[in-house]
């Protein structure tokens, strides 16, 4: 729990605090898209299949923080440094390093208790992150050339 709250604060300080390079309505879209991807997997993986969870099986209050602060933070930083103008193989080291990233953060939440696998392996997140990532920035993408598109 304790690594929660701190995650949470740090989360809320850093969205204040980093350069912004995307506009407040593409933070609001995708944070609100990144937290309904997130319950939607979530509502399957952990609830129905019980294969991971946050600090205890089934539905818990403690995932609320989680969902309303961690899960916006890590979509607002990895979209908001994402190289859009480089070459593809920065935007897949950056894809993967943000992943590897991600993946130690689970290593430690899991060794705190505030993350349990139950048959699910770290390096199915792994796999899972980089996936999950790209979802994001072209869901980013989306929602631009939605936005242009009604111009």
């Amino acid at each position: 729990m304790i690594l929660m709250i701190i995650t949470a604060i740090i989360s809320v300080f850093a969205i204040i605090l980093i350069p912004k390079r995307l506009t407040w309505l593409e933070i609001y879209t995708t944070s609100l898209f990144a937290c309904l991807f997130a319950t939607m997997v979530d509502v399957y993986l952990d609830v129905k299949l019980n294969l991971y969870g946050f600090f205890q099986p089934g539905a818990d209050w403690a995932y609320i923080p989680i969902l309303l602060f961690i899960y916006p933070a890590f979509n607002i930083t990895f979209l908001n440094f994402f190289p859009y103008d480089k070459p593809r193989i920065h935007k897949i080291a950056y894809l993967f390093g943000f992943s590897v990233a991600c993946g130690i953060f689970e290593y430690i939440a899991t060794f705190t208790g505030t993350f349990y696998h139950n048959g699910w392996k770290l390096w199915h997140s792994l796999i899972s992150y980089p996936i999950i990532f790209l979802i994001l920035v072209l869901h980013l993408y989306f929602y631009r050339w939605l936005k242009d598109r009604n111009k």
